[in-house]
């Protein structure tokens, strides 16, 4: 079990901090019967990570890749630099790559003969 706690300062206006703690299962059946004590314990880990508010409209995204576990997000991850690499190429980013990618030079001379 990962539990986490998204915890924000009035003092810093710039990000919001996330705790998150790894409960190995047997730390977590000493609830169940209290008085049996394991032979060994993994340790209890505490994590923290500072995530930056800006750029606003991609806030959700930054924290949802530190809440959900990488087998939920890798297919968003995936979408989301597909989008990027659309936006980039719309935009004329993107370099001509061996194996077809679509480049920003390519594609402003094809587009350009296109025309």
């Amino acid at each position: 079990m990962q539990p986490y706690v998204l915890y924000t300062d009035r003092d810093d206006k710039e990000h919001v901090h996330v705790y998150s703690a790894s409960l190995p299962p047997a730390f977590l059946d000493r609830f169940d019967d209290p008085a049996f004590a394991p032979p060994s314990l993994d340790p209890v880990t505490i994590t923290h990570t500072t995530v930056p508010f800006r750029p606003y409209g991609l806030l959700y995204n930054r924290l949802l890749g530190i809440l959900t576990p990488a087998w939920y997000t890798d297919p968003l991850r995936r979408r989301q630099e597909r989008i990027e690499r659309v936006v980039q190429a719309m935009r004329g980013d993107l370099t001509t790559e061996p194996g077809g990618v679509l480049t920003g030079s390519y594609r402003k001379t094809w587009l350009g003969s296109q025309r």
